[in-house]
């Protein structure tokens, strides 16, 4: 009878310590998971704070320092980005870059935020910062006004491409 209580004992006291791994179990996939959603969290936060920077454009009528200070931004977090090269690297769905496009048009607008490979490109693009300079210079910057279009990267959520043209 002695042997049968101990046997019990023992038995009673495994219970208890499986009952208590699987309690600590437990309690660390809870952990875990709040862990993942708080890093999450944070993540979004970091990721709708970089974007607010250059969403608060998105449709305005900007002045040309708007546009200035957007490209601005932009070079500013691409130069941030390991391996940047302005030659060669676009705002595409593999990578963090943002392109800055200034034009008359939504249609003609040229990349601000490299430098321009493109003869016909340069030359449209200097035509129009001269006339925007000639503007500046003869006092009519409050006239020029650019509306603004902002595009995420479908994949990351990320801001990619900005465009300012003349509606």
């Amino acid at each position: 009878m002695e042997n049968a209580s101990n046997a019990l004992i023992m038995a009673a006291a495994i219970l208890i310590g499986i009952l208590i791994l699987s309690l600590g179990v437990y309690l660390a996939n809870i952990m875990s998971g709040y862990a993942e959603i708080t890093q999450k969290q944070m993540e979004q936060n970091s990721l709708n704070q970089f974007n607010d920077r250059f969403l608060k454009y998105d449709s305005l009528d900007c002045t040309i320092q708007d546009v200035i200070t957007v490209k601005n931004y932009a070079l500013e977090s691409n130069n941030q980005t390991a391996g940047y090269n302005p030659l060669n690297d676009r705002a595409q769905d593999d990578n963090a870059y943002i392109d800055v496009y200034l034009g008359t048009s939504l249609a003609n607008a040229k990349l601000l935020t490299s430098i321009i490979l493109n003869k016909s490109d340069e030359d449209l693009l200097n035509k129009n910062m001269q006339e925007l300079e000639n503007n500046i210079a003869n006092g009519k910057t409050d006239n020029i006004k650019y509306k603004c279009k902002v595009e995420t990267n479908t994949n990351t959520g990320r801001v990619s491409r900005i465009y300012f043209y003349i509606p």
